[in-house]
């Protein structure tokens, strides 16, 4: 798929880098959104979120070890801990029944680190508080855009977004499931839904209150 992979790591059965499938893994994966009306699921970075929470590894074990056909996973993991977390996961990656798709983000932020020496990947590590500069909007809109493009080719029609964090500020959602989201409604027409396993300051009631089209 365009974009290329974020970068040389470890191979574990049924984990797949969404930027880097080959051509039958790509049809495979198609095929399987087709089946499920154009229906994916998103996890914003999982690695941070409480899997002792019944709830949420609940949600994640029925994904990704059920032996039945599931809408496809794609889990979306902070580049710093995005190695750590895929082992722990890929170490149990052979019992999958489906494919597990990963992006890697830049930290604390729902954006794609793509590959590409025409893009300048902001240093965020390096930056007091971590935080984007608007200097940095073309990168962001420039992988958000691949990103949009590469599910519009899979056939992606409707999307339920999960993980940490999603909050209301100053009435407009927010964090990163909620900059996942808003990006999402920019550059596309694909429905968002929030998951039930998500994250954050905002409560189910306020959800159904303030942005009642998110569920």
């Amino acid at each position: 798929m365009e974009g290329g992979p974020t970068k040389e790591k470890r191979e574990y059965p049924h984990i797949l880098d969404l930027f880097d499938l080959k051509e039958d893994q790509a049809q495979e994966l198609y095929d399987r959104i087709e089946r499920w009306k154009g229906t994916i699921r998103v996890f914003i970075h999982p690695e941070t979120m409480n899997l002792n929470s019944e709830k949420n590894s609940d949600i994640l074990c029925r994904l990704l070890f059920s032996e039945k056909d599931t809408p496809p996973v794609i889990m979306f993991n902070d580049e710093r801990y995005a190695d750590i977390y895929e082992s722990t996961v890929g170490e149990n990656s052979n019992r999958f029944t489906n494919d597990l798709y990963t992006v890697h983000t830049l930290p604390n932020y729902p954006y794609p680190v793509i590959n590409d020496s025409r893009l300048v990947k902001p240093n965020l590590e390096d930056r007091p508080g971590g935080i984007l500069a608007d200097a940095d909007s073309l990168y962001v809109h420039e992988t958000m855009s691949r990103l949009v493009n590469c599910m519009k080719v899979l056939g992606v029609k409707k999307i339920f977004v999960g993980g940490r964090d999603l909050d209301n500020v100053k009435g407009d959602i927010n964090r990163c499931v909620g900059n996942f989201i808003r990006y999402m409604k920019e550059l596309s027409d694909i429905e968002v839904k929030v998951s039930l396993a998500t994250e954050g300051d905002i409560s189910r009631e306020d959800l159904r209150k303030s942005f009642p089209e998110l569920l």
